[in-house]
């Protein structure tokens, strides 16, 4: 689904939730919630997006 001219979003067609994100300018980038995976643990974060917020949020990040 088109969120802008250059990004696409994907949602679950079950109950809408926010699954993906990927801007069309970085095709070398998909984004997915980790919340959309069965076992997240499965799955090493190769980076994190705005981690100075995050810091707020959790006390360490990996």
């Amino acid at each position: 689904m088109p969120a802008s001219e250059t990004t696409r979003r994907g949602f679950c067609p079950n109950c809408g939730t926010s699954i993906s994100f990927r801007d069309i300018e970085h095709p070398q980038y998909y984004t997915l919630s980790i919340a959309s995976l069965d076992d997240p643990n499965l799955v090493a974060p190769q980076y994190h997006i705005y981690p100075s917020y995050l810091k707020m949020l959790v006390s360490e990040l990996p």
